[in-house]
């Protein structure tokens, strides 16, 4: 019974995977290029690039980017350490 279990489940994984990659495959080949353009133009992601490529220092909702620092040890050896940011 065990192994009819796992049989089951391993067979499920298989055919989800296969669901995914089937609606991967369908929505990169059955929409138009005519709306992924316009996606492109207007979409999240849009004028990311110019704002990289001229190094514009605003986020995208137009408010100052903060620089955020990587968190360092402090402390001496043998003693609980604290955390800084560099």
């Amino acid at each position: 019974m065990n192994i009819a279990l796992i049989l089951l489940a391993v067979c499920g994984a298989i055919a989800a995977l296969g669901l995914g990659v089937a609606a991967t495959v369908a929505l990169a080949t059955l929409i138009p290029q005519e709306t992924l353009s316009l996606a492109q133009d207007h979409g999240r992601f849009a004028g990311l690039e110019a704002q990289a490529e001229t190094g514009a220092s605003t986020g995208p909702r137009g408010g100052k980017r903060v620089r955020s620092g990587r968190a360092t040890p402090t402390g001496a050896a043998g003693s609980s350490p604290g955390w800084a940011l560099a």
